[in-house]
């Protein structure tokens, strides 16, 4: 938490002084607010059916598949929350920072971390069918959180800022859900 918290004060630091990162620069500090090995940590609390020992020694041992779930959070996130961010007057933001970087508009930058996000979906995608193999002991319930992350990032981002503005978007898929589901006869 230490490290997480770090990386939250470089980021309002620069976004109380107006300074715009290079990409390069804030995506170093925006992979370690991803978070997504705080987050997976969080999430095998309570896992009654795994070796808790071995999973978080293989979390400590920060696998591919989490750093990637780590950049794809930063990428949806900043793609998503750019005007509500700018609105605020924060400037450290992905897009922002990759916009000054290579001189590109709003929508070259956006696609280009979409593309990034893409990528990273896909090597995770592949970590996770590979990393249950019997030599690596990862239990598939482990990774199968994991992936559920990812899964979370499109719900929360495909369509604008589902996150910081759960009242849109998300409140309407919670309600679709839980409260006036789809009858299934």
């Amino acid at each position: 938490l230490k490290i997480l918290v770090k990386a939250y004060l470089e980021i309002a630091k620069w976004a109380r002084t107006g300074h715009v990162s290079t990409f390069d620069e804030y995506m170093k500090v925006g992979y370690v607010s991803g978070a997504m090995g705080d987050f997976a940590s969080y999430s095998f609390i309570g896992m009654e059916d795994i070796n808790e020992k071995q999973s978080y020694d293989w979390l400590n041992s920060n696998p591919l598949i989490i750093k990637k779930l780590s950049l794809m959070f930063r990428l949806s996130n900043d793609v998503g929350s750019y005007e509500t961010e700018i609105s605020r007057g924060e400037v450290a933001n992905g897009l922002n920072c990759y916009m000054k970087q290579y001189g590109v508009t709003k929508d070259k930058a956006s696609q280009e971390l979409r593309k990034m996000y893409r990528d990273h979906k896909k090597v995770v995608i592949e970590e996770f069918m590979n990393l249950h193999d019997d030599h690596v002991h990862v239990p598939r319930q482990v990774l199968l959180r994991c992936l559920n992350f990812a899964r979370i990032f499109d719900v929360f981002y495909t369509e604008g800022d589902g996150f910081s503005e759960p009242k849109s978007k998300t409140q309407h898929f919670m309600t679709s859900l839980y409260v006036h589901p789809i009858p299934i006869s």
